[in-house]
């Protein structure tokens, strides 16, 4: 397994699309109509592969250009799919569902805030739980973007790494549950 971890830690495009093709292949099964889907099953076969190669002292990661390209294609393809229905459903019921996703998103904001404050949590770890909570996995991007571009000023004690792991715990761990949720 040693091997087959380093031969994807020196390949990051083919560790990203082994990790996709395994969340095609897990997000299809579900049990009683219950089952991860494709963007969750995603988050498991990653956060997974990670745990098992750092078994063998093997960090796996992509490099920043691949992080930002896939970032972005995403946000085109949220883009493409989310925008011509943002704008229909303006005309109808606009007011009343912005008003909603405003309250939405402060009281989301608001509770991450107050409970990584309350509860000590590590620097990034709010980001991440942000992101996960409210299924916002642009979110996510955002966040290390802010970490690798300086925008987030590091505490003292960390390092850029630590922060980025931490988010994506946060965004992995509190992924799943809104899920479930639905």
């Amino acid at each position: 397994m040693l091997a087959f971890f380093e031969f994807l830690s020196a390949n990051p495009y083919i560790l990203l699309f082994f990790t996709v093709g395994m969340a095609v292949y897990i997000g299809k099964f579900s049990v009683k109509g219950y089952g991860l889907g494709m963007v969750a099953a995603a988050v498991v076969v990653g956060c997974a592969l990670a745990t098992w190669a750092s078994t063998y002292g093997v960090k796996l990661e992509l490099d920043n250009f691949a992080k930002s390209l896939f970032y972005y294609l995403f946000m085109y393809g949220v883009g493409l799919r989310v925008g011509p229905a943002f704008f229909n459903s303006l005309k109808k019921d606009g007011l009343t569902f912005t008003i909603l996703a405003v309250i939405c998103s402060v009281a989301g904001l608001f509770l991450v805030v107050f409970s990584a404050k309350m509860f000590g949590l590590p620097p990034g770890a709010a980001g991440g739980i942000l992101a996960g909570s409210q299924t916002m996995s642009a979110a996510i991007g955002t966040a290390e973007m802010a970490v690798s571009q300086g925008a987030y000023k590091l505490p003292e004690g960390f390092t850029a790494d630590q922060v980025s792991s931490m988010i994506a715990l946060g965004y992995g761990v509190t992924y799943i549950a809104p899920l479930v949720g639905h």
